[in-house]
């Protein structure tokens, strides 16, 4: 039999599995690592898991990184921890920060999982659940590394199905910040009641919270009680509110530091004016608006005539609003602390944009100015090039101008119109001004962003 060995086949390994980097060989000599301080091995594991060490309040998918393989990382963190008792103690913060779980591998090792879940007849469906139910288990013996998890981040598939499990696991994260939470929640469905309750009840610290259509009553609750009142980040989406409530519900999150409102018909210009009868809004650093059409500059400019309101926001975003461009120079004007600025809206027939003074700004550092044409307006290529070219021009002269030292970046959605800006007519003086923004900062970029158009 002994020479039958030859004849035999030989399976060769899958070609995923020979892609693979064999571990490194053991190393028996002296442990340098052991004369390092524990914050110092603490800042070489990030490297390792770089995830580990997010503190981002987005989604699982919007902070998915495209460098490495999170599961991979974590897993040699995991190996990291099981050398010695220094290692260990440096890499369980990390292990208990930020959980993240993740369905698939993003590297060659996942085909090769793959096909042995396949030979034995795994539901890939089900390995991020049973991976929830493991953490759940392991948090419940150990309140210790339950009070140090701060996210918890999983993918769509994950949130939506394990409802049951995440609702058990949040009940033991005293101290969570962020969790990726089902759509149904957001919504106030019937179906995550259970989930909402604890979410209350056992996660006071949460820091992020979004209210879609039909959570109206959720968002009002809060006018009267103290539950998240730490939150500083807060999303509107589609909600039916008075201006009145609104206000009312603002005044109880003083911590407030972002705010996004999209698509919300009934808000007006009153929402940000300043009334005696209702509380002022908080300090906000980001605000973004979206498809907002009775919100005009009227209301930006009632906004920032408070001081401290105009010393905080930093950030500006206005998509499909009321606010005429002939007014931007205005809020400009009053938000004196802006370092960035995006407006992105549909061209209008008429505009007085000849007689509108130049875009000023000593703090603005990114600048994006995406003006389209409306489709139903202009059935030609040429009339909708046409359209836009009186607001890029205005643009164009409020660079030419020099009234915007410190901006760096701009993006535009017009090909044309680096060529257009360095071409024009324009002065001695502003040659420097255009070569400063343009060429000398090597900053500027434009739009649209899967193309970058350089300018010599």
């Amino acid at each position: 039999m002994g020479i039958l060995k030859y004849f035999r086949s030989k399976r060769s390994k899958p070609k995923a599995q020979q892609e693979l980097q064999p571990y490194p060989r053991r190393y028996n000599g002296r442990d340098h690592t052991s004369k390092l301080p524990l914050i110092l091995l603490y800042r070489v594991f990030t490297f390792v898991c770089p995830h580990a060490e997010d503190d981002s309040y987005q989604s699982h998918e919007e902070s998915l990184g495209r460098t490495s393989c999170p599961s991979c990382d974590l897993k040699n963190l995991v190996c990291c921890s099981l050398v010695n008792h220094t290692w260990k103690k440096a890499t369980c913060e990390l292990l208990y920060h930020t959980i993240r779980i993740d369905p698939v591998h993003y590297c060659p090792y996942g085909l090769v999982l793959s096909d042995q879940r396949k030979r034995r007849h795994i539901n890939p469906a089900q390995v991020p659940i049973r991976r929830l139910e493991r953490l759940e288990s392991t948090l419940r013996s150990s309140a210790k590394l339950a009070s140090r998890i701060q996210l918890v981040k999983l993918s769509f598939t994950t949130r939506e199905t394990a409802g049951a499990v995440l609702t058990r696991l949040v009940s033991l994260l005293a101290n969570v910040r962020y969790v990726d939470l089902p759509e149904g929640f957001y919504k106030a469905d019937q179906a995550t009641a259970v989930l909402r309750h604890e979410m209350q009840a056992r996660c006071p610290n949460v820091r992020k919270m979004t209210y879609m259509t039909g959570a109206e009553h959720m968002f009002e609750k809060h006018a009267h009680d103290a539950v998240w009142s730490n939150l500083e980040v807060m999303e509107i989406r589609g909600l039916n509110i008075s201006a009145s409530a609104f206000r009312t519900v603002m005044g109880a999150f003083s911590a407030l530091r972002e705010l996004i409102i999209s698509n919300v018909k009934s808000l007006d210009d009153s929402a940000f004016e300043t009334s005696s009868s209702l509380p002022g809004l908080p300090l906000i650093r980001k605000l973004v608006l979206e498809d907002m059409p009775l919100v005009s500059s009227a209301g930006l400019i009632a906004l920032l005539s408070r001081p401290p309101a105009q010393a905080a926001l930093s950030r500006l975003t206005l998509v499909n609003t009321n606010v005429e461009i002939e007014s931007v120079h205005a809020v400009l004007a009053r938000g004196g602390n802006l370092e960035h600025l995006s407006i992105s809206q549909s061209a209008k027939g008429s505009t007085r944009l000849h007689a509108t003074p130049p875009l000023s700004s000593r703090n603005l550092k990114t600048l994006a100015w995406e003006i389209t044409a409306p489709e139903s307006d202009s059935p030609s290529m040429g009339d909708r090039i046409q359209s836009t070219d009186p607001y890029y021009s205005y643009l164009g002269s409020s660079l030419q101008a020099q009234t915007m030292p410190g901006l760096r970046k701009v993006y535009v959605r017009d090909s044309r119109f680096p060529q257009t800006l360095v071409s024009g007519p324009r002065s001695a003086s502003s040659d420097q001004t255009i070569e400063g923004i343009l060429a000398h900062s090597n900053a500027s970029r434009y739009l649209p962003k899967d193309r970058m158009i350089s300018t010599g």
